[in-house]
């Protein structure tokens, strides 16, 4: 035993020795090739992000996502906080467009593991990361302190590219939480002045979409504002960005469908969800299915139409989006009360309230004018005036000219059910004295119910009363339309 068994024991050590020294060597290995390996994924990132949106780029992005992905696990495993960030902030432009709920939950990680770290320019392209995709979802106040913060960052180390584009995603955080002011037409202008100064093409683009959608949602539609929309629409083809296209057709055909081109507006919408389809963002593609679907409702096209809304509630459901469901169920109401179908129309604007309150403020107005329309012709007469009383004290802060000549159609259904003929009379003047000054043409349930009005209102009043009640409501609408609405609440 003596004999054999030391040499035996000796050699048992030596073993252990050369494996031990070989897995040292291969770990060796392991630590060389991940970092080899994470220094090739943040070159990539970086790179594609430079070129924000730009098509080619997200392709690239896209064919290399699981190996993006295991490096920014390994990075976060590792608690290697200078690689998260840069690796988050890059991507960002891809969860923007992409896979944005995964990308709204990686961002949190990133920034939970940078709490209580120095200040870097890397932790101000991450919080600007995390506010676009909380933008391109349902923004909140965390949303607006995110992008507070990054511009803060931003301006304190010299970069003013940053902070421009952070004045763009305060400008539609404002938008959509509270609806269009000011303070958003401002912040989208400086930052547009400042993309043009630093010959940045896609800012410029970008930046001269929001102008032209702003300028649209506050002040009303005029030549200039398609000329901005063709110009960023060029632009955006220009760069290959299928993203900016998306975002630029759907402004477009809003633009047409307030003008009453239903052609013109499917057209676009059609445009805007391919290349969302293609390219993001993911609310455009939602947005657009919605709109789209109503407009062919409207043109009797009901197989494409339910086609659209199915596609539609199974991608609200598969991305956990309820504002889908809001709008979705705002333009199924509106074409239930073109049909006659009130008592559906009144649940769908129901629920759709009930969604849209807690996250779009700036869609509640829109929304209640739509619930009393349904109200009205029901003959809830009290309800539907507590609606518009509602919606009137909220365009009070965030003004909304064509929800308030909707407001006024709304009245006028109410002062019909009251056999009150020439205050509608006054009202559905004053609506069409809005809606010329901001150049758009009623469609739909709001054509339909204006018509419904008039008819009864014609009915009602010879052509001396009528021609009365209209001078003094085109008077009213040089005014404060909406001031009987709100004095009476």
């Amino acid at each position: 035993m003596a004999a054999g068994g030391e040499p035996a024991r000796f050699a048992m050590l030596e073993t252990l020795r050369a494996y031990g020294a070989e897995r040292l060597e291969a770990a060796g290995e392991d630590e060389t090739v991940a970092a080899r390996h994470a220094a090739w994924c943040l070159a990539l990132a970086e790179e594609a992000a430079a070129h924000r949106t730009a098509r080619p780029w997200l392709r690239r992005v896209a064919a290399d996502y699981d190996n993006l992905r295991a490096a920014l696990d390994r990075a976060m495993a590792a608690r290697d906080h200078d690689t998260v960030l840069r690796l988050a902030a890059a991507l960002g432009w891809y969860w923007w467009t992409q896979r944005t709920i995964e990308g709204r939950q990686r961002l949190a990680d990133a920034l939970a593991l940078a709490d209580g770290q120095p200040p870097t320019p890397q932790l101000a392209r991450t919080l600007q990361a995390a506010a676009m995709v909380e933008v391109s979802l349902s923004p909140t106040a965390l949303t607006d302190a995110q992008a507070r913060r990054a511009r803060e960052l931003f301006e304190r180390f010299g970069d003013r590219w940053g902070s421009a584009f952070c004045n763009l995603l305060l400008a539609w955080t404002e938008l959509q939480r509270a609806g269009p002011g000011e303070e958003g037409v401002r912040l989208v202008e400086e930052a547009y002045a400042t993309f043009v100064e630093l010959g940045d093409l896609w800012g410029e683009a970008y930046a001269g979409r929001a102008r032209f959608a702003f300028e649209s949602y506050y002040r009303g539609l005029s030549s200039d504002v398609e000329e901005a929309g063709q110009r960023a629409l060029a632009q955006f083809e220009a760069l290959d960005d299928q993203w900016g296209l998306a975002q630029t057709h759907f402004s477009l055909g809003e633009i047409a469908r307030a003008r009453g081109d239903l052609a013109g507006a499917a057209a676009s919408f059609e445009a805007a969800l391919a290349a969302a389809r293609d390219a993001g963002p993911l609310w455009t593609q939602l947005a657009s299915l919605a709109l789209l679907a109503s407009l062919l409702a409207l043109q009797g096209d009901d197989a494409r139409a339910a086609a659209l809304n199915a596609e539609a509630v199974a991608l609200f459901r598969r991305t956990g989006q309820p504002r889908g469901f809001g709008h979705l169920y705002n333009e199924l109401g509106a074409v239930a009360r073109v049909r006659g179908d009130l008592e559906r129309a009144r649940r769908l604007h129901t629920e759709a309230l009930g969604i849209l309150r807690e996250i779009v403020g700036w869609s509640v107005p829109h929304t209640l004018t739509q619930l009393a329309c349904a109200e009205a012709r029901l003959g809830d007469l009290e309800g539907a005036e507590a609606h518009l009383r509602e919606a009137a004290d909220l365009l009070r802060t965030s003004p909304q000219p064509a929800t308030v000549a909707s407001i006024l159609v709304g009245a006028a259904l109410v002062a019909v059910g009251r056999d009150r003929p020439e205050a509608a009379a006054r009202l559905l003047a004053a609506a069409e004295a809005v809606r010329d000054r901001i150049g758009i043409t009623p469609i739909g349930a709001e054509r339909h119910e204006a018509d419904l009005a008039a008819e009864a209102v014609r009915a009602r009043l010879d052509p001396g009363a009528l021609a009365a009640a209209e001078a003094a409501g085109r008077a009213l609408a040089a005014e404060d339309p909406l001031a009987p609405l709100v004095a009476s609440a």
